[in-house]
């Protein structure tokens, strides 16, 4: 179906590309998963990351940056959260997939 809009509006008609980049909380996630974390227990950390808050904003450590905010001054963050979040500070900015649609004039 696609070839045949993109045929049949010939010049009017593209895909258009969005690289969607890693934000701190996609990222909490996505590495604590890797280390088997169940989703209540992320869910604990990353509900807690402020929405507006951007890896750019961070000053150093993200350990330390999270320390600091008040949504998660109060978190403990045993083992294997400092790892957790060191790869996670790691892969903040990264692309995490390409988001493809299409789109006419």
């Amino acid at each position: 179906m696609l070839a045949t809009v993109l045929a049949r509006h010939r010049g009017h008609a593209a895909m258009v590309a969005n690289h969607v980049l890693f934000q701190p909380r996609m990222a909490v996630r996505e590495v604590a998963k890797v280390f088997g974390l169940t989703d209540t227990e992320i869910g604990r950390v990353s509900k807690r990351l402020p929405w507006y808050w951007r890896a750019d904003e961070s000053r150093g450590d993200f350990m330390d940056e999270l320390q600091r905010q008040p949504e998660t001054r109060e978190l403990e963050f045993p083992p294997p959260w400092p790892e957790i979040l060191r790869h996670a500070q790691q892969i903040i900015g990264t692309p995490r997939y390409l988001s493809v649609h299409p789109g006419g004039s």
